[in-house]
């Protein structure tokens, strides 16, 4: 969900802009699905459906290494690490995946990737045996998302390229210690750069850093995973994101935050009250006026309403004033101080 206060139209047009500077020119060999259905001719492209794991998994290849799309949207939803720890149950451990979403903000030229994207889809699961579910990948027309698992079973029938979690995704190294008591690894294939474009170069970055709204261009590749309904669950693998703008989500937050802040205009506290014809009206509390013992009628005052938040104070009758005595002072002498002489400070 994007954030409130959002602008939509002008983030919209950030993504047309970026879109069409980059169109045609595909960086590290990786292209639009637009561009890259505009390059290679269905019959023409070289798709593969290499197998992949175990159980029989496969993966989008194109001449026999796998293949990586890109898209550009703004960050609609995500659940990536540090994760908490309630979600690190060994039951539940190798199940945790890096998960985002996109949306196009109805943006003409990230739309039609989208559609692209189907196309593409379509043609990869012709290519195999099985029945294949789409449904993991859009959510809605504009939405697309993007997946990778965070850590895989130890298999030591296959060639696993082991890396260590980095400190960003696991700050704590609970999640290391609890990985390697259920024989979990992280592998290279769970491997997800996180990346901020800073002037024409990216940097590293922490997955904590994203947040909703950020315009990011999203790097994947397209699998077909094997489920327990004896068909193929289409995935999108995530392998890479780039924050390029966050402007639109930083002015957001502040205008939502500045509005959260706005003290309400204070308003007069109303009782309802129901008259004989047994209809009801609002009419506003009149604080008792109280009269103190002992007091005459231009010494009656008005009790002041209390403040919220403050206890109601009290009335109660004044305490009895005491006559005071005259002090005795027949046995007090007199002193006559007029010829006494200073007083000397020793």
């Amino acid at each position: 969900m994007l954030p409130t206060k959002f602008d939509v139209p002008g983030a919209a047009n950030r993504i047309e802009e970026f879109i069409e500077e980059n169109t045609n020119t595909p960086i590290d060999g990786v292209y639009f699905p637009s561009d890259w259905l505009k390059h290679f001719v269905y019959g023409e492209s070289q798709f593969e459906c290499v197998p992949y794991g175990k159980p029989e998994s496969y993966r989008m290849a194109v001449d026999g290494s796998e293949f990586a799309f890109r898209m550009i949207g703004a960050i609609d939803d995500f659940s990536l690490p540090p994760f908490e720890r309630h979600r690190m149950q060994h039951s539940k451990l190798q199940y945790i995946q890096q998960v985002l979403s996109l949306n196009s903000l109805r943006a003409p030229r990230c739309t039609k990737d989208i559609e692209a994207m189907h196309d593409i889809l379509d043609t990869f699961s012709r290519r195999v045996a099985s029945d294949v579910d789409q449904s993991w990948v859009v959510s809605t027309g504009h939405n697309v998302r993007f997946s990778n698992r965070l850590l895989v079973p130890t298999d030591e029938n296959q060639k696993q390229t082991v890396c260590a979690l980095p400190f960003a995704v696991d700050p704590t190294g609970a999640l290391r210690a609890k990985a390697e008591s259920c024989g979990l690894v992280h592998t290279d294939d769970n491997v997800v750069e996180y990346l901020r474009l800073l002037g024409d170069r990216c940097v590293q970055t922490t997955p904590a850093a994203i947040r909703r709204g950020d315009i990011a261009e999203v790097r994947f590749s397209v699998g077909l995973f094997a489920t327990s309904k004896s068909s193929l669950l289409v995935k999108l693998i995530l392998r890479a994101v780039i924050v390029i703008d966050g402007e639109f989500a930083r002015k957001a937050r502040r205008m939502a935050y500045s509005t959260s802040k706005t003290m309400s205009e204070p308003t007069l506290k109303r009782k309802r009250v129901i008259n004989d014809s047994g209809e009801g009206s609002t009419r506003a509390i009149k604080v008792p006026r109280v009269k103190f013992e002992n007091h005459t009628d231009e010494a009656n005052v008005e009790a002041p309403a209390p403040l919220r938040g403050m206890p109601c104070p009290t009335t109660r009758p004044p305490s009895p004033r005491i006559p005071l005595q005259p002090r005795d002072i027949q046995d007090v002498e007199m002193i006559d101080d007029s010829d006494s002489s200073p007083a000397i400070a020793i």
